[in-house]
């Protein structure tokens, strides 16, 4: 597990400000990740997405359309150890709602007992949302493919950008940036989804879904405010080549 650093550079920064992003664990078992996190002295912690699948069902149900036991053990409980280190804000990418099969899986709602863990781990869950504290205004923008149209509900982004402070958007989906984000007024952006193309070749990612052959931003710093995380699991389909596991640490300074 590789630790990738990036530094944006912004004047509304309130100080110095230290975010370890983590994306797509996937319920997987996370093992030392606490742990290296704790060691990085975080100022807050960003989860935007696919910490886990189908938050409808509850822990060891049943999802037929995705032919698997529903599992959120190691996902909560992570959250709970991570909250203890620092703030931690998590988004909803698609597999939270949606699994393996979101054509099939649209409209589904959180389960209000998950709901309810999720509280209980000290995470600030932003669905479509955003909280102001300590000088910066924090938002999650859900995936767009819980929806039947599979657009992200942007109305929220209206709020959001207005006000003082430094923003900070946690959106699964890089691709979302082009179409949706770049115009906007929002300091940092931090995404997952792409897994970093899953096999990378002289340095190029293969794949990324919502992006194609050879994505764009499949893992990295871009315009100097979006960073894409590579992802902390693999995938049942295709295994990770050339593309380690990464945590993320964005150190957000004053330009001055």
């Amino acid at each position: 597990m590789k630790k990738i650093y990036y530094k944006i550079k912004n004047g509304k920064a309130p100080r110095r400000l230290r975010i370890v992003l983590l994306s797509d664990l996937h319920d997987n078992v996370y093992g030392d990740l606490a742990d290296a996190v704790a060691e990085l002295h975080p100022d807050l912690i960003a989860i935007p997405g696919d910490l886990t699948s189908r938050l409808d069902l509850l822990e060891g149900e049943y999802a037929a359309t995705d032919k698997v036991d529903v599992t959120h053990e190691f996902a909560f409980s992570l959250l709970k150890r991570l909250s203890a280190i620092a703030p931690t804000y998590y988004s909803l990418g698609n597999h939270e709602l949606c699994g393996h099969y979101y054509k099939k899986n649209v409209g589904l709602s959180i389960h209000p007992e998950n709901l309810g863990l999720i509280k209980e781990s000290g995470a600030v869950l932003l669905d479509n949302s955003f909280v102001c504290e300590n000088g910066l205004r924090i938002g999650g923008l859900t995936s767009g493919m819980t929806n039947t149209d599979l657009v992200p509900e942007l109305s929220m982004l209206d709020g959001f950008e207005k006000g003082e402070g430094l923003s900070i958007l946690l959106c699964h989906h890089p691709e979302y940036y082009e179409k949706y984000l770049k115009s906007r007024n929002i300091d940092v952006i931090l995404s997952g989804h792409a897994h970093g193309g899953q096999i990378r070749l002289f340095g190029r990612g293969l794949y990324a879904p919502g992006q194609g052959i050879l994505p764009p931003r499949a893992g990295g710093l871009y315009d100097g405010r979006l960073a894409v995380g590579r992802g902390l699991a693999n995938t049942a389909f295709v295994p990770r080549f050339f593309n380690p596991r990464e945590i993320v640490i964005v150190d957000v300074e004053d330009n001055k």
